[in-house]
């Protein structure tokens, strides 16, 4: 496999860094949510955890889609949508059973040591999937059309036509 070209690597980072900056979006929205379900209206943190993910995902979807993926078109949304769900249904199981374990383990504790290890909780369990979403969603989900055969290409070093 030949090595990847400096504009490769260029587009590569930028399109990182927008993916980080979206994260820095979701994830802000994310914990002020929870800070005021868990700790200010001493809701479930298992529920709420739930609600504000399934909140954030499609806020997460839109902002990656259309600024770090450059995706406008409606025509491919399906292609998209399912699999960026489903990776993100498995960072809600992830992060539900941690918040809820967190939230156990600081029951004795205050209000506010409590909402602290709800809110971590879900930032280390998202952490954990982060690096592997962006691999996914950039070599599978928001692959551009017509790519698969040079991926393909690049891993077999054979020429698709």
């Amino acid at each position: 496999m030949p090595p990847l070209s400096t504009s490769t690597w260029r587009r590569q980072a930028a399109k990182l860094a927008r993916y980080s900056g979206v994260s820095v979006i979701c994830t802000s929205l994310t914990v002020v949510c929870l800070a005021i379900l868990v700790g200010l209206m001493t809701l479930s943190a298992s529920w709420s955890n739930v609600g504000v993910v399934l909140a954030m995902t499609p806020v997460s979807f839109e902002l990656n889609r259309r600024w770090v993926w450059g995706e406008t078109g409606g025509k491919r949304r399906i292609r998209h949508v399912v699999p960026f769900f489903a990776f993100s249904g498995a960072g809600l199981v992830l992060s539900t059973a941690a918040v809820r374990w967190a939230a156990m383990m600081a029951e004795p504790s205050s209000q506010t040591l409590r909402t602290c290890a709800v809110i971590a909780a879900n930032l280390m369990s998202f952490g954990v999937l982060w690096v592997a979403q962006f691999i996914v969603a950039d070599r599978l989900i928001f692959r551009p059309a017509g790519e698969s055969e040079r991926v393909h290409s690049s891993f077999t070093g054979a020429r698709c036509r």
